[in-house]
């Protein structure tokens, strides 16, 4: 079964046009400068890291369903009409790799606790459920929470 890849590197920064709350979804209706010529229905495209598959297009946006379970553990539940998302379509066969390989799926949200400046870098620490140590980086500054 092929699974949507991404490098997670944003292509556009987009907008929420509209938010339909329906019974077991949420219809998101997102603008975009992304060329319309290149998206279609069926298409995998990362919503604030979120992979959505659009179900219809519109002028200048496209419209994505986000199921509950999605909502329950991503922050797409936070956003509102006229909030800013980043954006970044699926990853083609024969695209270049601009940053990383990016697959898998959001099992929960984690919080960044601290920011530190090293040189010309930045690192930070990120707080996240204790039911996630098991499938996260050994290598990632990780607090645990209960």
């Amino acid at each position: 079964m092929w699974k949507a890849m991404f490098t997670g590197i944003i292509e556009d920064v987009g907008a929420i046009a509209a938010l339909t709350t329906m019974s077991g979804r949420w219809e998101f209706a997102i603008r975009t400068g992304l060329d319309p010529r290149e998206i279609r229905e069926g298409d995998s495209i990362a919503v604030d890291g979120v992979c959505l598959t659009v179900t219809r297009l519109g002028k200048g946006m496209f419209y994505a369903d986000a199921s509950l379970e999605t909502l329950n553990v991503t922050t797409l539940s936070r956003k509102k009409t006229g909030d800013a998302v980043n954006l970044e379509r699926a990853l083609r066969a024969d695209s270049r790799f601009g940053g990383h390989m990016v697959t898998g799926h959001v099992d929960g949200i984690g919080h960044i606790v601290r920011i530190q400046k090293e040189g010309n870098r930045s690192a930070s620490t990120s707080r996240f459920p204790r039911k996630l140590a098991a499938i996260s980086s050994k290598r990632a500054p990780l607090q645990w929470t209960e």
